[in-house]
């Protein structure tokens, strides 16, 4: 049976013309543009969940959903406020901290 997962992308001025990368269990299987949330069928259990843009990638998310069930999630990146003129550390010494990437609520059925 299939199951869902639903990510919600924050909107920012860093990466607002840009999509990210959505990798489940190491394949992509589609994008996510600024401001806006996607929905992917995905086969129920055990799955691994990353973002992706250019070679900058996400934090890794380990979860598991079962039959009909919708799994959420969050990202954004990080370049906020100051931050945004920290932009050539987080290409480079903080690539691993420029997305975020976060479960935000228990499964559900759908």
């Amino acid at each position: 049976m299939n199951s869902m997962i639903n990510i919600k992308r924050d909107s920012g001025y860093a990466d607002q013309l840009r999509n990210y990368k959505v990798i489940l269990d190491g394949k992509v299987i589609g994008e996510i543009a600024d401001g806006k949330t996607e929905s992917f069928k995905v086969p129920a259990g055990a799955h691994t969940l990353r973002l992706s843009i250019d070679y900058i990638k996400s934090n890794k998310i380990s979860f598991e959903c079962g039959s009909d069930e919708a799994t959420n999630f969050e990202c954004k990146n990080n370049l906020r406020g100051k931050r945004y003129f920290l932009l050539p550390l987080y290409l480079t010494i903080l690539m691993s901290k420029y997305l975020t990437l976060r479960k935000t609520q228990t499964p559900r059925k759908y």
